[in-house]
């Protein structure tokens, strides 16, 4: 069995319940073992010793009944602690009934009732004597406060347990001095022994039930109290019992006189005295000792923190109870200008601000100061100089509690220079933005400015090339003026492309797409220049590649095929041009990794000029530029939206055998959609006349509009601006509205709001921006206020009519989301 550690407090507690069990079993074998013995008229049983007093046959059902309630008392079942409370009842209500009927001489007693045979049986009789009837009473009350489990009740439960070892005590010294040999001794009445045992048992065992509470917690304290406790105990029962019995036995023997053994007694009582008085002054003086040496610990430790007080960074002020400041360190003097002498006692509200002036915190300081509140978070508030002036800081609160008081510390820091900072940022950040704001307006300005006359050169270009009867000569001057509207649409679209990926205004719109028809959009769009150079161009793609759909965004990833290949095909003057679609997914990887590369048999690229490549305004050599048209923002752009969709690309040349433009890309496969979005090179232009509204203010771009759309057999109404469009749309019904933005009198989103706000025949109409204006947050207020599609200045002849059919077509609904976004993006930028 292993041996039990006592130091261990719950051990302990294992330990005294342990010895409750075990005291509570031996007394109720006390008791059985003396009904025994009145039933088998066994004298030892019932005496202990031949001459002694007998117990009670009623004593012993006492005994067993107040065992049996120890052990349930404690028991974590309320059914077994009500069992037990009742059997003290019982034990309680015997001893009262005894001690009633022998103070009074009433009759008849219990113990006649219950057990009249064994009683009368003895001569002289057998009863329950006034010391047995109350310690009875004494045992049942204290075993029934414990099985009330109230703290506030164990103090008296000790009490009775020390009441009922005091008539133990007496009874055991009587039989030990030979008293029990008579009946009585006057004027108490001597229990049996086996009574005296009992009572010492229960004694023990109702005070080892609450071993931490009143005398119980003082007698086993490990501490120097405890010990001279325990030791004075001792010494006050065993040295005056021991003294006692050794003058009686010299008395009977004759050896010395009464007189003499009593003086003996008294004698060595004064020595036991004098000893234990000794003993304890010797503690007392240790102990006076150790506390001045802990309080020059604990001064020159407060001196120790007071010098580290005085050097730390931050403001410490300690307040107490009443919200007075006892502390108040060298930064916190630097801080809020006032002296420590001046200061301290004084109430905490000095150092802060009135009520009546800025408010962020400083009551939740005094709350927290005081205990009322959760301490330990870091909080800002407002604080007050000595001079009134209020400042920000930074404070967070600890709370110590010494008996019943409570003090708070407060450690603080200005803020001022932080907020200063914070503030000068600000400031900084709002110049940075307007900066942005007047960049990005200026160039939304230019972008106009420079589209619209641009929209009438391509649109009267467009219309001229169309028309058959013209000669070849001034033909051809046309299409050199279209090519160079074309260049310079390219660099403009160019600018506003690289300013919104500069600003990372760009937001994706992943939809199942195919590569493989991305690849022949792509080479549809630049047919006309292959052919017009005789460059073939091919396209080879992974086998099952062609067939497969991957989630991504096809109008970015379009434009930046579109951007590679168009180079190729400017710097290829001979052999041919192709596109490589590859899968380079590792097995069982997901997304899948597409490889696509642009090769051509054009000029190459020097290795020590390829470094200038993907940056912005940046040509491999500046004399290109003479041969080559070009903005120097193409491959930058690449750059930009590849790294936008967490891909790679680069490149590999060669001088004078051609290049190799490649990237990479994480794509998520895609079940085939519902409905494709048709390509630039499957777009077919609508036979059906369609009823079309153009509002649009400047009579030029009136005049190209109407000649486009008339040419293809569609009838145009003009509105010069917003008001008039509602109107007409109001009497006639149209199938679509090309809406201009700027415009006088009501401009093209206020129209479309309005349009929208009409009846349901109305509202429904498609309505689509022409614009000059392209910008992203342009774009996105022209679909909040609810406009189906956009559509940039210069327009091209092919994507209006384009636009045209697809927002007209049969059982058409209105674009919105992702979806629209790409398809009109796909429309209008190729």
């Amino acid at each position: 069995m292993p041996i039990m550690d006592l130091t261990d407090p719950q051990a302990r507690q294992e330990a005294y319940a342990r010895t409750v069990d075990v005291v509570a079993w031996l007394v109720i074998l006390l008791g059985a073992s003396v009904m025994l013995g009145w039933s088998i008229h066994n004298q030892w049983l019932i005496r202990g010793v031949q001459g002694y007093v007998t117990m009670n046959p009623l004593s012993a059902v006492c005994f067993i009944a107040c065992g049996v309630a120890l052990l349930l008392v404690h028991s974590t079942s309320p059914r077994k602690r009500e069992i037990g409370a009742a059997l003290a009842g019982f034990a309680f209500l015997m001893g009262a009934w005894l001690l009633v009927s022998n103070i009074f001489d009433l009759e008849p007693t219990p113990d006649h009732i219950l057990f009249p045979r064994s009683v009368m049986a003895l001569n002289p009789v057998s009863v329950m004597h006034h010391s047995t009837a109350f310690g009875v009473l004494l045992a049942s009350s204290a075993i029934f406060i414990l099985g009330l489990r109230k703290s506030g009740y164990q103090n008296q439960a000790q009490y009775l347990a020390l009441a009922l070892g005091v008539i133990a005590l007496f009874a055991t010294v009587g039989y030990s001095y030979g008293a029990g040999l008579n009946a009585k001794l006057n004027p108490l009445t001597l229990p049996s022994l086996h009574t005296a045992l009992g009572f010492i048992l229960l004694s023990i065992g109702i005070l080892a039930s609450v071993p931490h509470a009143s005398l119980m917690a003082v007698l086993l304290s490990r501490d120097d109290t405890g010990r001279i406790f325990r030791l004075m105990i001792a010494a006050a029962i065993l040295i005056p019992g021991i003294l006692g019995w050794l003058c009686i036995r010299l008395d009977e023997s004759g050896y010395i006189g009464f007189k003499t053994a009593e003086t003996l007694v008294t004698t060595w009582s004064m020595l036991q005295l004098l000893l234990l008085t000794f003993i304890t002054v010797q503690v007392m003086y240790k102990k006076s000792v150790e506390r001045h040496r802990h309080l020059a610990e604990s001064k020159a430790a407060q001196e120790r923190l007071s010098g580290i007080l005085s050097i730390a960074g931050e403001a410490i002020i300690s307040v107490d109870a009443d919200q007075r400041i006892t502390l108040f360190n060298a930064c916190a003097e630097q801080t809020f200008g006032y002296a420590s002498d001046e200061i301290v006692g004084k109430p905490l509200q000095a150092l802060l601000p009135d009520q009546a002036g800025p408010k962020r915190a400083h009551g939740g300081i005094l709350n927290s100061a005081s205990g009322e509140a959760v301490v330990g978070k870091r909080c800002e508030i407002d604080a007050r100089r000595k001079n009134g002036e209020i400042f920000p800081a930074a404070v967070s609160i600890s709370q110590l509690e010494l008996g019943r008081d409570k003090i708070g510390t407060l450690v603080l820091r200005d803020l001022t220079e932080q907020h200063r900072n914070a503030q000068a940022l600000i400031e900084e950040k709002n110049k940075a933005e307007a900066a942005m704001r007047a960049e990005t307006e200026f160039l939304a300005n230019m972008s106009h400015e420079i589209r619209t006359p641009l929209n009438s050169i391509s649109g009267f270009t467009q219309l001229l090339l169309q028309r058959s009867d013209l000669p070849s000569e001034p033909q051809a001057h046309v299409k050199k003026i279209r090519n160079a509207t074309s260049a310079l649409i390219s660099i403009v679209n160019d600018i506003l492309d690289y300013s919104k990926l500069e600003t990372s205004d760009v937001a994706l719109s992943p939809v199942p797409m195919s590569p493989f028809q991305l690849a022949n959009n792509c080479v549809s769009i630049v047919s006309s220049i292959a052919d017009l150079k005789r460059i073939p161009i091919r396209i080879q793609i992974d086998p099952g590649l062609d067939a497969q759909f991957f989630q991504g965004d096809p109008y970015r990833i379009q434009q930046i095929m579109l951007n590679l290949l168009s180079n190729a095909l400017k710097f290829t003057d001979e052999g041919g041009v192709t596109i490589l679609i590859e899968d380079e997914t590792p097995a069982s990887s997901d997304p899948a990794w597409l490889r696509v590369s642009v090769r051509d048999t054009g000029i190459g690229i020097p290795h020590d000029r390829l470094d200038r490549l993907f940056q912005r305004f940046s040509q491999v050599d500046g004399s290109l530029s003479r041969s080559y048209d070009g903005s120097g923002l193409g491959l930058a752009i690449c750059k930009r939206l590849v790294a936008i969709m967490d891909g790679e690309i680069g490149v590999n040349s060669t001088p004078g055998e051609g290049s190799t433009f490649w990237f990479r890309l994480p794509l998520p496969r895609a079940p085939a959609p519902i409905a494709q979005v048709p390509s630039d090179g499957e777009q077919k232009i609508s036979a059906n006349p369609r009823s079309i509204l153009l509002v649009e203010d400047v009579e030029l771009n009136q005049e190209i509009a109407i000649a486009m759309l008339s040419g293809a057999g569609h009838k145009v109404d003009v509105a010069s601006n917003g008001a008039v469009a509602i109107e007409m749309v109001d009497a006639a019904k149209y199938d679509l509205v090309l809406m201009d933005i700027q415009m006088p009198v009501m401009d093209g989103v206020t129209a479309a709001k309005k349009i929208r706000q009409m009846n349901s025949g109305v509202a429904d109409i498609p309505i689509v921006a022409l614009t000059a204006n392209v910008l992203p947050d342009e774009v996105a207020r022209f679909y909040a206020a609810g406009m189906s599609a956009h559509l940039r200045k210069p327009v091209d002849c092919g994507e209006l009519l384009n636009i045209v059919q697809k927002q007209t077509r049969p059982n058409h609904t209105r674009l919105s989301g992702a979806l629209a976004s790409h398809e009109v993006a796909h429309a209008i930028e190729p």
